[in-house]
């Protein structure tokens, strides 16, 4: 699966991009993440992995019609927001999906503008 790495104010995340993948996919794909941390915890692993301070991945939310982003710290617990990543899924929606300058995104279950 491909993933892109971002960094902000010195926190670095691998994002993975579920917009496209269809919906039994990315439910499946959360699932894992959730319920085997382990493999969240290799993925950061700096020295066996890619190397982060967590994963973000974000897929569609049917029901709002806006990206959702799902977080899993290093350690592989999943955390509801995190600003520095939330600014990593801006500037990945905006420059490499065309999104506008301006557009919601669900994080923990709530809209952030």
């Amino acid at each position: 699966m491909n993933f892109y790495k971002y960094q902000s104010l010195g926190n670095d995340f691998i994002v993975f991009d579920l917009l496209d993948a269809p919906f039994v996919q990315t439910l499946r794909y959360i699932r894992q993440a959730q319920y085997q941390g382990e493999r969240v915890r290799l993925l950061c692993d700096r020295r066996v992995g890619v190397g982060a301070d967590g994963v973000l991945i974000i897929k569609k939310n049917l029901e709002h019609n806006l990206p959702e982003v799902f977080i899993f710290n290093a350690d592989g617990s999943a955390a509801e927001v995190c600003f520095n990543g939330l600014r990593c899924i801006i500037h990945y929606l905006h420059s490499k999906r065309d999104f506008p300058g301006k557009f919601d995104v669900i994080m923990g279950g709530r809209k952030i503008y």
